[in-house]
């Protein structure tokens, strides 16, 4: 089941998130690069949210599922922290809260547990998409480039 997760989030050969990666270290945008991270991140979430409601309940009983999940989810960290890295390289980034701070509060917000919740408050994924879109910006964007796209 864990490796199924894994080869749907990466999204195998033809859409993977390695190229997903790349075309966003080429948008010059920090709107268009959190547009495109919430775009990748709906993709994910849609071939995988249910296979992660299944390994979190089995997690609570089997240690070994737990410890995989725990992997997973620095794997996770990483490919999404790439969104975090970006931004700063180009300059995108607030400067006014810790990097690493940002970074795992990017992690938090777009992670699996976090839409299970929101589903279970009756939101669907499209809403939880659209509510990151209108977030996003103000966890991670630096004021000034905030206010040059309002």
């Amino acid at each position: 089941m864990l490796a199924t997760i894994r080869d749907r989030a990466m999204g195998g050969a033809s859409k993977s998130l390695i190229a997903d990666h790349q075309h966003m270290r080429g948008l010059e945008d920090p709107t268009e690069i959190i547009r495109f991270a919430v775009e990748t991140n709906h993709r994910v979430a849609s071939r995988t949210i249910s296979l992660f409601g299944v390994a979190y309940q089995a997690a609570g009983v089997e240690p070994e599922v737990a410890r995989a999940l725990t992997e997973l989810e620095e794997v996770r960290f990483r490919h999404q922290g790439e969104v975090v890295d970006v931004l700063k390289e180009k300059g995108f980034l607030r400067s006014d809260v810790p990097y690493e701070l940002l970074k795992r509060g990017f992690w938090l917000v777009l992670g699996p547990e976090t839409f299970i919740k929101a589903m279970n408050a009756g939101w669907d994924l499209d809403t939880y998409s659209n509510w990151l879109l209108v977030s996003l910006p103000g966890l991670l964007l630096d004021r000034s480039r905030r206010a040059e796209d309002d």
